[in-house]
């Protein structure tokens, strides 16, 4: 009996955890989460379970980081690759010295300097299409071998390694936003092609997997904007192009997702919400002799990770985070006349603390040096939130941006604000975004930077769920800019579920 299932993969996936997850999460997508061993996804991650995968697996791919030479079990799996004699794909995480980190390489390794490294860059869409290209292109030639290149031909591979190296990136391109958009169409077709010849797609459950060249139409009711100014914004990146995606707004940078989800799988997550909805509740100091934001009439309820695996999944492909980051699943119902006020999905810094909310309002201050509750990394926050409406609302219902131009100077020069700062600024109704209903569509925002801007809080982003009149059904995804330690405190420990969607789980497998 193998130790994980299948027993047998196309890519073992071989780098250091805190250093390169994201990294590899997002290969392992891209190349088909059945075709890859990646130890965060197996229930087994011994030491022979590691040598079974590597000697399993038809490549090896490290990705180097800069103390990858520096783990005792890194250096084990290339040693096995090297003694199985599999081919090896070398890449590295963008920012990562990889001249530096080579040179530690111990003596018995040092040939993994002669093959052509490949960079991996997750927060450039275009960067990363080339990067796979390249990946695939090398096991198309049959991969390396330590000191040596595998294939009918080294001199062919040889050519064409360089070839693929003098590829510019994307990035350096100089071309208007429509060339850039056809530019992506033709390499993720050409990606789309490899992948599909490699057998490497994985399925969900919850629906086909965005298959890359999917094309879904677009929704005639909101604008459709270039990803431009996303592109280079120090927001999170998610997959740009999972089908239906549509940017409808810049500043705060609000996406749909048009059919994200059938209407089967809505149903059925509606059912799950059933009896044991409980009252939902959020709240926020007053300022100004009234509270501002988090007045909240839904119910609703928590999913258990089961319940909802291959919808998280899902969310995992859109996203661009692992599941690790994502809080548990909620569902919503807001019976007629239920609301929710205007509001954030970032979590102020750490509330033990006495700070002037006048000066600071989400404590950033204090989020820059020691993260939040739970999170004690710098610039720990929520950083993106998923929800798909569940049913369509011909009447109320609607979620609503109304702060979008309180803080436009937050985009030119991002920096703590204070409710003093965001009282004196007005936003006209023209400026308002607004998203009706329609089942199956997902919405996607922003609520903070990534941590490396110091996940300061978009006060453009405050938003409000308005009073419903149909009866409105959602499924809430917040994610967080690192993983969750559930067992350690985390703020949002609460929102595990206590109290779980009524009905037995093999009625639900979405």
């Amino acid at each position: 009996m193998p130790y994980n299932d299948p027993g047998y993969w196309k890519f073992m996936l071989s780098h250091v955890q805190n250093e390169a997850s994201a990294e590899a999460l997002d290969l392992s997508i891209e190349l088909g989460k059945e075709a890859c061993w990646l130890d965060v996804k197996m229930k087994d991650k011994s030491e022979e379970a590691m040598k079974e995968a590597v000697m399993k697996s038809d490549f090896f791919v490290c990705i180097l980081s800069e103390s990858y030479f520096e783990r005792a079990f890194c250096i084990k799996e290339m040693n096995w690759a090297l003694e199985f004699q599999k081919p090896i794909i070398s890449t590295y995480k963008r920012g990562t010295h990889i001249g530096d980190v080579l040179n530690k390489a111990p003596p018995m390794l040092s040939s993994i300097k002669g093959i052509d490294s490949i960079e991996v860059n997750r927060a450039d869409l275009e960067f990363f299409a080339v990067s796979l290209m390249k990946i695939l292109r090398v096991v198309e030639i049959g991969g390396f071998k330590m000191g040596r290149i595998a294939g009918e031909s080294a001199g062919e591979a040889s050519a064409l390694m360089s070839a693929m190296q003098a590829m510019p990136p994307c990035v350096q391109r100089k071309c208007e936003s429509e060339e850039i958009e056809e530019t992506l169409s033709s390499l993720h077709t050409q990606l789309g092609k490899l992948l599909i010849n490699l057998k490497a797609n994985s399925t969900l459950r919850c629906g086909p997997a965005a298959a890359i060249g999917e094309t879904v139409p677009k929704n005639e009711l909101y604008e459709c904007l270039p990803f431009s100014y996303y592109r280079n914004s120090p927001f999170h990146k998610i997959n740009l192009q999972y089908p239906g995606l549509q940017l409808i707004n810049e500043k705060p940078y609000i996406f749909i997702v048009n059919q994200f989800l059938s209407a089967s799988e809505c149903f059925a997550l509606i059912s799950k919400i059933g009896a044991n909805a409980k009252k939902q509740s959020a709240s926020a100091p007053l300022l100004d002799g009234k509270q501002i934001a988090g007045e909240r009439t839904s119910v609703g309820c928590v999913a258990t990770l089961e319940e909802v695996s291959s919808l998280r999944a899902k969310f995992e492909r859109l996203l661009w985070v692992p599941q690790t980051h994502m809080q548990y699943t909620k569902l919503s119902k807001y019976d007629p006349g239920a609301q929710f006020s205007q509001h954030s999905d970032a979590l102020v810094g750490d509330k033990s603390v006495e700070f002037d909310r006048n000066k600071d309002y989400w404590n950033e201050y204090t989020r820059q040096q020691q993260g939040i509750q739970g999170l004690p990394f710098p610039g720990a926050n929520r950083f993106c939130t998923v929800f798909v409406y569940l049913n369509t609302c011909e009447r109320g219902g609607c979620t609503s941006w109304k702060w979008t131009r309180r803080a436009p100077s937050f985009y030119e020069k991002p920096t703590a604000l204070g409710w003093d700062d965001m009282k004196s600024q007005h936003t006209k109704s023209d400026d308002w975004v607004t998203i009706k209903p329609e089942q199956g569509m997902a919405v996607v925002h922003f609520p903070s930077l990534t941590p490396d801007h110091g996940g300061l809080t978009d006060p453009n982003a405050m938003h409000e769920g308005q009073e419903a009149i149909d009866t409105k059904y959602i499924v809430q995804q917040f994610v967080y800019s690192h993983p969750l330690d559930w067992e350690n405190g985390s703020e949002c420990a609460a929102f595990q579920p206590g109290n779980t969607p009524s009905g037995r789980l093999n009625e639900f497998q979405c």
